[in-house]
């Protein structure tokens, strides 16, 4: 099977964080018998990936992202009554909707203050069931007002 479109995307994306001229670029793709993206096996695509995302991350220029799948999924085996991942990353998804903040790390400040004030604890983490549904309530209540523009 040949490479599909968001294998190609991806590589584009790596070649350009990585400042990778047509020479340098085509001589990777020879490695795999190929002169470009499009004829490359579905396989090679997903090495070729591999292999330029480890060496952007090593050069600092590319951050690999969770999927919101993924966030908080290290948090699953929890004793009875703390907050899910799933209510985790509701909460998540409805704080970004209403945060003024610009960069994820400063909203992610930002939640873990707002969820302080209303509940006491100091991060996310912390949350228990029931303070899920007065987190998500108090959030509703800003989408609400941001809507109306209160905010």
């Amino acid at each position: 099977m040949k490479s599909v479109p968001n294998q190609r995307q991806m590589i584009g994306i790596l070649r350009k964080k990585l400042n990778l001229d047509d020479d340098t670029y085509r001589e990777l793709l020879s490695e795999y018998g190929v002169n470009s993206s499009l004829q490359l096996e579905y396989n090679d695509a997903n090495s070729l990936i591999d292999s330029l995302r480890a060496n952007a991350i090593k050069m600092g220029v590319y951050e690999p992202k969770l999927n919101n799948y993924q966030k908080y999924e290290n948090l699953k085996n929890r004793p009875r009554g703390m907050a899910t991942p799933a209510q985790l990353r509701l909460i998540n998804v409805l704080w970004k909707n209403v945060s003024v903040k610009e960069t994820d790390a400063q909203k992610e400040i930002a939640l873990n203050r707002f969820i302080h004030n209303i509940t006491g604890k100091s991060h996310i983490h912390f949350l228990e069931q029931e303070d899920v549904k007065k987190v998500i309530k108090a959030i509703k209540t800003m989408t609400v007002q941001k809507n109306l523009g209160y905010q």
